[in-house]
């Protein structure tokens, strides 16, 4: 656990106390040392005896100034190495909550993106629509028959998309746009009906591959009229799993 200010305040106190405390230390050891030198090397003081005593006096100034040092170096090296290792915690904690901080950021992308990817209108690209109209291609002249609900402008204009595929494999389409109502249901998305289960199956199979559509599953067919699921069928949706997407109805 990282350090509170205080106690690495009073660390740093105490670290400069001690290096205070090496530094005089340091003096003594000189000081010790000229003393020796003057009585080694010199003829003061003139008293052989004085010498003598100035040599053992300087000695003892020597080691006192040593272990001084030695105690203050122990001493820094250690409030020194709490002061890191509280920095080191630190740092660590820091990126920790960095690292946190991304994972949320990149969930929240995450989620803005599938949002935006279900709310995105639905749409056939230019390569997706030329791949559809490729698949169907063999089912030239059959006919089709291409509803949405009237209320649903994206469902219109994906469904003007789907027509305009097929246009270009050569498949008879009429396209009704004035609403679908069944035993007063409301049916939602884009509805592909045709009397050729082949072509049906191939087609449905298009719309899911080439043109990245959901097929609507049979719970998804109908919603009670007046529902709040009704809403859902003038909403904008992207190419999600949780989307709703053209039926392929069998036709008569």
């Amino acid at each position: 656990m990282a350090l509170t200010a205080s106690e690495v305040a009073s660390l740093k106190s105490a670290l400069d106390c001690w290096e205070w405390i090496e530094y005089i230390s340091t003096a003594i050891v000189i000081l010790g040392c000229v003393g020796e030198f003057f009585a080694e090397f010199t003829h003061f003081p003139k008293s052989e005896s004085r010498r003598h005593k100035l040599g053992k006096l300087s000695l003892l100034v020597v080691i006192a100034g040593i272990f001084g040092e030695l105690c203050a170096t122990v001493r820094t090296s250690h409030l020194s190495g709490l002061i890191i290792a509280n920095v080191e915690q630190q740092a660590s904690e820091a990126n920790e909550r960095a690292g946190k901080a991304e994972e949320r950021a990149k969930a929240s992308d995450l989620a803005r993106i599938q949002l935006e990817a279900m709310l995105s209108p639905r749409r056939l690209s230019i390569a997706q629509q030329q791949a559809i109209a490729d698949s169907c291609r063999e089912f030239a002249g059959r006919r089709v028959l291409i509803s949405s609900y009237a209320g649903d402008a994206e469902a219109m204009v994906l469904g003007e998309q789907i027509r305009a595929a097929l246009h270009g494999a050569r498949v008879v389409v009429e396209f009704d746009t004035s609403g679908l109502l069944t035993a007063g249901s409301l049916l939602k998305g884009v509805q592909v009906s045709g009397p050729n289960e082949g072509f049906r199956k191939v087609l449905e199979s298009s719309l899911k591959n080439d043109g990245h559509l959901k097929i609507a599953g049979p719970e998804e067919k109908k919603v009670p009229e007046g529902s709040a699921s009704m809403i859902a069928g003038a909403m904008s949706f992207g190419p999600s799993d949780a989307s709703i997407y053209p039926r392929i109805n069998k036709g008569t």
